[in-house]
This record gives structure tokens, sequence and C-alpha cells, in this order.
């Protein structure tokens, strides 16, 4: 028996096996032709085009070495195509699936991160829920953070989270715009009028809601507070509450309103009397939001009405629809379950049907019991319905995503460019794995900021970008209203909510355009100033984590750039004072600090490239330093054949790479680079390779190096060299952002090893003189060129219009093909990615015989430089044409 049960195991797994590796087999994608526009100013967004095609491929990211993501299925999307139209899921919800075991009554559960579970029906027909419940407990202590959220159908929406609260307040009282050190603060009698003051409301389960009151007598009532969710549809309390009676002269007096939110949203809080009563208030009228009345009208008057957030009580919950309703403004549960299996299974539960749900929060263990589903289906009466009582371990099956060939727009992307000043290599991958290079270059953008980052609520406020010189500029404040152009740099706005808002600024400067987002938070300056200095307190812990990731030969120039114990003492200072701050001047102060210290979000790659051919900085490769090394000094045209020589050289004995990464200080505004990283791999393609010198051009002094290669200036120590024998890697750093193209490195033995070059000083051989000859011979030439041009040009035009739909394919397929020379290629590798990309024999082969020069038509190779010339404004490598 045991032996059947073994085979019969392994005969299961087997199975699962082999259909695992069938599903990777035929999983993948094929890239077929691209266009990436290749000339950028810093900031603005890369435009471009793929052309791929999927099979059975997960929902996976395309990613780059920029700033910028986004799903497959977003991007299919949002470049015109459609389920059914342009591509298929499978299945075809375009949603993910779900199997289930390991069913239980009740599940302990070790919460930390995400985790799924959910309730399974098998074998019924006609699936139709009557009632959903279950008990849900939480070791979690009482917290100012919600501490579970249970997002009931894994679909990004949290059903459930705490709204249990404990009588604690979490913050300091908040008052809006009322400001205590205002001039011009009056005493308001309190009657039956609505004084209502605008007040921006964190996540809590309750808030206790008041007003700082004044009466000549004590022990009176008849005060009430109401509680307005100004973001919800319709203008009506979501929690009132009665205010005590009052036991001192003046006095704070507040009731908690029991309305839980997830969210952070802005609300009116209101005071109110029965009848005229003899309590008063203060109010002002110094940047006002608040006004008489939670219905329309202006905000002319503050008062001082304040509330405070209230910690989150531990849990122990009945998950129902009641609590459903409570914490999802009166939806149905049972609706939401029923329209998920019948858009998902078509109630049809023969195969099994899964209702999921995640998990997240505080790390804590969770107890999920007394699992009470009800249900119909076909053989049930409809009287006497069926309890399911077991939840169940959820492991999900990704959908997969196939298509013929589709034009993916990568502007979609949001892709940002950075704002650096020359050549740099863009890489685009997919699920990780590298699909598309390109070289772009970059014209410096304008560098500049903006100021204020903090504004009031209701206050026209006049933003300012730090450009100078005679410019124009475009603003879009990210809440919805219309942008603001303007002739300079200047721009007003007025936000009427608090929150954080991404600001968008064109500037425009003679013939260059500079694009930059930043962020700018409105509200109550205490607010801002606390939830600031909160987030640098964050920003501290993440930067000091980031810095200890790296190795210590790293990590000391990083410590050296950021001082992370210099801005902790610094922040534990303004902490101190805030505890200590009275007024509003007094928060203005500590924020302007806070903004001095422009604390980074985190250190990060800004910018990378992996495994690059060393020759990628061919053209600035220098030979005078191998002829500093070899006590040789050679004539300039011998020097160009020497570079030749160099990579001829190069190419045969080694396999010679560099990657880097910019390791960049991130803020708000975006990267500012700290150092660059590199790793120059050297592997010997012959078992004896010959000594050489790996030469760096750039001076020693300014590299610093991972371990002691014995590392040694040249040329007075404006460059650096290596002795290599064999395969190795070096990794070293230089400061501030430097291109692997730009260091001009090569590998390289002494010049004699290379062949014999004419030096300075040694003489000339004299010409033969062929003039004569060649005059009566071009003659005949060209007479005979200008016939065969004529009778040719015609067959010439229609063989290429019928190869090709436009002259711009012939040309980006020879730009492919130099490109893929120049990254160190061979023709029969380009000629296998072509056909893979769906050009044809006929095709490649025109094109390599257009770049080869073997064409049979004059001024051809003319004509295939200067195409390759505007798509390489840089300059082009000639090796790699016409030979």
């Amino acid at each position: 028996m045991e032996n059947k049960k073994e085979l019969l195991l392994t005969a299961v797994v087997a199975v699962i096996l082999i259909l695992g590796m069938t599903s990777l087999a035929s999983a993948g994608f094929n890239l077929g032709n691209a266009s990436i526009s290749s000339q950028y100013i810093g900031g603005d967004t890369l435009i471009g085009w793929i052309n791929i095609s999927f099979s059975n491929q997960t929902n996976s990211n395309f990613t780059s070495n920029f700033d910028g993501s986004i799903s497959l299925l977003d991007l299919m999307n949002k470049s015109g195509y459609r389920q059914g139209n342009g591509y298929t899921c499978s299945p075809s919800t375009c949603v993910n699936d779900y199997n289930f075991f390991n069913s239980a009554t009740s599940k302990n559960i070790a919460l930390s991160g995400k985790k799924i579970y959910g309730f399974a029906f098998l074998g019924v027909k006609n699936l139709e829920i009557q009632d959903f419940e279950f008990h849900l407990s939480s070791d979690a202590n009482s917290s100012c953070a919600n501490q579970l959220f249970l997002d009931l159908l894994n679909d990004g929406s949290y059903d459930f989270f705490n709204s249990e609260y404990e009588d604690t307040a979490c913050a300091a009282k908040s008052y809006g715009c009322y400001d205590d050190s205002s001039t011009g603060i009056v005493s308001i009698s309190v009657g039956t009028s609505k004084l209502c003051e605008k007040i921006s409301m964190a996540p809590a389960p309750a808030y206790k809601i008041g007003a700082s009151l004044n009466n000549s007598a004590i022990n009176k009532n008849g005060l009430h507070m109401e509680l307005y969710n100004i973001n919800a549809s319709d203008i009506s309390p979501v929690a009132t509450c009665d205010i005590p009676n009052n036991t001192q002269n003046v006095q704070d007096l507040d009731c908690i309103a029991k309305y839980a939110s997830q969210n952070r949203f802005d609300a009116l809080v209101c005071l109110y009397g029965d009848y005229l009563t003899n309590f008063t208030i203060k109010s002002e009228t110094t940047d006002t939001c608040g006004k008489i009345d939670a219905g329309q009208g202006d905000y002319v008057r503050d008062y001082k009405i304040y509330q405070t957030q209230l910690k989150f009580a531990t849990i122990n919950k009945e998950f129902n629809s009641s609590l459903f309703a409570k914490l999802n403004n009166d939806a149905s549960l049972i609706d939401l379950i029923r329209a998920y299996a019948d858009s998902k299974y078509g109630n049809n539960c023969v195969g099994g049907c899964v209702i999921p749900f995640s998990l997240s929060g505080l790390n804590q263990n969770i107890i999920i019991d007394n699992v009470d589903i009800r249900y119909l289906a076909d053989g049930i009466p409809p009287e006497t319905p069926v309890s399911n009582n077991y939840v169940y371990d959820i492991v999900v099956s990704n959908f997969k995503v196939s298509s013929g060939f589709v034009k993916l727009i990568l502007n979609n992307m949001n892709i940002l460019v950075p704002n650096v000043n020359g050549n740099r290599l863009f890489s685009l991958s997919f699920n990780g794995v590298g699909i598309l290079d390109k070289t772009i270059n970059i014209t410096l953008g304008l560098t500049f900021d903006i100021s204020p980052k903090f504004v009031t609520i209701g206050k026209n406020t006049l933003f300012t970008a730090n450009v100078s010189g005679n410019v124009t500029s475009t603003w879009d404040f990210g809440d919805g209203s219309d942008s603001v152009s303007s002739n300079d740099n200047k721009a007003s706005h007025a936000y009427m909510n608090s929150g954080t808002y991404d600001v968008s600024v064109v500037i425009k400067k003679g013939t260059t355009t500079t694009t930059k987002t930043f962020k700018v938070t409105t509200g109550n300056v205490k607010e801002a100033a606390n939830s600031t200095l909160t987030s640098y307190e964050k920003r501290i812990i993440n930067l000091t984590n980031s810095i200890k990731s790296y190795p210590d030969w790293i990590r000391s120039d990083l410590i050296k750039e950021i001082n992370t114990s210099e801005i902790n003492a610094s922040l534990v200072g303004i902490r101190t004072r805030f505890n200590n701050a009275v007024n509003d001047s007094q928060y203005e102060e500590l924020l302007g600090d806070l903004l001095d210290l422009n604390v980074p979000i985190t250190i990060s790659k800004s910018d990378t490239g992996s495994n690059l051919p060393l020759l990628v900085g061919y053209s600035n490769i220098d030979t005078k330093f191998i002829e500093e090394i070899s006590n040789a000094s050679l004539t300039d045209d011998a020097k160009n054949s020497l570079r030749s020589s160099i990579s001829t050289w190069m190419q045969a004995n080694y396999d010679s790479r560099i990657s880097y990464d910019v390791i960049s200080k991130q803020f708000d505004s975006g990267p500012e680079p700290i150092l660059t990283k590199f790793k120059i791999s050297l592997s010997g393609k012959k078992d004896n390779p010959e000594q050489a010198y790996l030469i760096i051009n750039y001076p020693r002094e300014g590299i610093k190096f991972a371990e002691n290669y014995d590392a040694r200036n040249l040329d007075d120590g404006s460059a650096t060299y290596i002795e290599v024998s064999g395969g190795k890697s070096f990794e070293f750093t230089i400061k501030s952002d430097v291109k692997a193209d730009e260091l001009g490195a090569y590998l390289s033995p002494v010049v004699s090893k290379l062949g014999t070059f004419e030096e300075i000083g040694q003489a000339e051989k004299p010409k033969f003189r062929w003039g004569l000859l060649l005059l009566g011979l071009g003659i005949v030439i060209t007479a005979t060129a200008i016939v065969f041009i004529l009778m040719r040009r015609w067959y010439q035009n229609n063989y290429e219009n019928r190869l090709f739909r436009t002259r711009n394919d012939v040309y980006n397929l020879v730009n492919f093909i130099y490109n893929s020379r120049l990254a160190g290629l061979k023709d029969e590798d380009i000629r296998k990615k072509l056909k893979e990309s769906g050009w044809t024999g006929e095709q490649i082969s025109y094109a390599f015989k257009k770049i080869d020069g073997k064409s049979k038509w004059l001024f051809e190779k003319r004509k295939v430089k200067k195409e390759l010339e505007k798509r390489h404004p840089e300059g082009i490598d000639t090796r790699f044409i016409n030979h």
C-alpha cells in the first residue's frame, strides 16, 4: 500500500513538473522592430514604440534604467488595444485565478506583509450567497496606526479596517485655519447658527471634536457638535455628539464623533446651540477657512474649533453585512460577492469557485474562525440554505496574455530622461530581461526649483521658479484647475483643499524647454510642520539603511556626502522645538528650517548600464597613454591606425565589458548624482594572454578603487593604468555622474606588439606621381559612369521600393546593423536577430550590401554615411560601415 502511495505521489509530482515546464516553455515574447527618438532635453518624456508579440506571458512590468515603469496589460490598454481586440487573456477576464487547499474551520495566521486566503465552493451549480460572516481577532495592541486591512476579493480595495476606538488622543489638537496670534480676534455668541471650521482629518476610528468656549456661568449645556465629510456626495453630518456641561468659565469642551475613515479627508467641524446661549467662542478673519453653516457659502471667518484623532483599539470583530455597510457607505456585502461569483464563474462552481481575501498591516497574529457562509445552489431547497464553515489557503495563478505583433507606445510609460548633458544609453527591460538598448543624446535642461512648497488653504499664493533671464512658464497646479501661462517665472494660485499636490512647471528659455514636477503641500501650518518632520524622520531611517546596503569602500563616501548623524541631531532639536511651540509663527519658522535641511528621500541608482563593450568609449581613446608606456611617439596618421589596431587586438584577445551605476540622492524634484560606480570585467580568449595595460582616461587621484590593483599615474597624473595578464575584474568609483564612454578606457599591449607605425622624425617615402595617367583614365571612367547611372537609376528605385515600404525603413535597418556592430555583435548574430524580428532575407541582404558599400550604385556610400550621421549627431565610427 505504501509503495502504491509513493508511486501515486511521484506520478502527481511528475505531472505537475511536466505541466509547469510546458507552461514555461510556451511562455515568452518576441521583439520586432522599434523606434526610439534620439534627441532630448533633460527632464523630457522618452518617446518611441516597440513592435512585440506575446505568448502565454504573465502581466509583468516594463522597466528601464531611467525613471518609469508600467505593467504589460496597462501598456497594452494605453496603446489602444483591448481583450479580444489586439490581445487575449487566459482566463478571458484578465484577472488572476486562485487554487485552494488546506481547509480548516479556524486559521491561525502570523501576518508579515501581505497574505491571501479564501472561501471555496466545489461541486455546486448556480451558486447564490445568502449570508456571509466570520470572526476575526488579533493580538496587535491598540495603536495610532490602523493595525489591519482586509481586502475582500483581493481587488486592491480595502473593505475592512479597524473601526473600534480607544479614548486616547493620537495627536495635538488641530484648529484648521484659526490662529490665536492673529490681530482682530473677537468673541462671538453661540446660538442656533452652525459655526463651522474646515479641518484636515487624518485616518482614525473616531475623532474628538470640540471648541474653546467661555461662559460666565458653569454647569451649562445645550451645545452640540457635527462632523461633515466635505468629500462626500451629500452635505449631511456623518457624526453628531453632545458637548458636556462646562465645569470652568473658560474651557475646551468636546465629544466623540463616532466616524471611522481609512483615508485622510477634509471636514467641516461645526458647533451650535439649542438656543442663543451665554457661551462665546473666539474668531478671526486672517487666511480664513471657516463659515456659517455647512452648505454653500464663502469661507469668511475662523472659529476656535478643533479636532484630534483617537487610537485604534484592539481587534475582535465579526465581519458581516452590517459592518461592511458601515465601513463602505452602506454598500451591500451580499450583492458584492454575488456579482463577483457571477462575473468570474457564472455561478458555476462544479470545478470550484474561490472568494479570495488578502490581509495586510502590522506584524501580528490573527485568528479567523466561526465562518458561516450560507448559500443556495441547484438541488438545495430555498428554505434550508447550506452553511460553508471553512477557510482555505490560496495559491494565486497569474493570468496570461497572448498577442500577435502589437505596437506599444513607450510614451505611456512616462519615462523621464535624466537631466544630464551628452549621450546616455537607454535600456528597456521586460520582466527583468533586457530587450532594447538605444543611445540617446541629451541636452542639459534648465535646472530650477520652485517656492513656496507649503501654502495655506484658500490663500492666493505667488509661486516662483528660481530661474533667471528672459523666460516664459506654464504651471499645472495638480488640483484639476486650468493650467496657468505666464510671461515670466511666476504664477499665482489658491488651493481650496488640503493635501499634497504634484505641480508641473514648464520653463521655456530661448530654444530650451524644460519640464519638472514638484510636490506642494497645503493645509494648516502646524500640521504641515509635523507632517514634514515625521516624513524627514522616516527618511533618515531609510537613508541609514540605504547606506548600510553598500560595501564599506563605497559607504564611507556616502556618509561624507550625507551626514545622517548630523541631520538626525538637527531633527531631534526641531522635534523638541515643535513640542514647545504655541503659535503659527513658531511653526512657520520650524517649517522653514525643515525645508532648508532638504533631506533626501533615499539613496538609489538613477542610471545604470550592464555588460557594455569596453569599446563603447572608442571615440575617446587617447593613444598617447600607451605610447608613453611603450616609449613611442607616433604621427597623427599613425595614431589613427594605432587606435584601430588596439580595437582589433582587444576583440581578438579579450572579452572586455564595462558596467556602471550612478548612485544618487533622490529628492522630490529628482535625483542628484553622488558618484558613479564602475566595474570593468576582462576575460582572456587565449590560454596564455600576453601582458597588457588597462588604461583609464581619468586622473588617478579622482578614482577610488575597491582594492589595491597597483594603479599608477600616466601623463603627469591625467590618466591611470593597471598592468593586466589574464582575466580579472576591477571595481572603482568616480565622484559625480561620469558616462562610461567618457572614460575612454581600453586595453592594449605595448605598441610594438600591434605592428609597425610611423614615428615622429621618420622620413617619408617619395610618392609616385600618377597625375597625367589618371587624368585621361578619369575622363573615360566619368563618361561611362554617367551612362551607367542613367541606365540603372530606374531599376534601383523600383527594386528598393519593392523591398521596403518607405526609404526610412531602409536606413532604420542600416542603423540597426551599425549599432549592433558597434556593440560588438557578429554579422551572423545580427542577421539572426533581424530574421527573428520579421525582416526577410532579401531585405537583410540588401541592407548589409548598402552599409558595406557593395551596392552597385555610385554615391551610395555617401548617402549611407549621411543618413547615419543624422541618427548619430555625436559622430559615427566609420570602421563599421563601407568595409
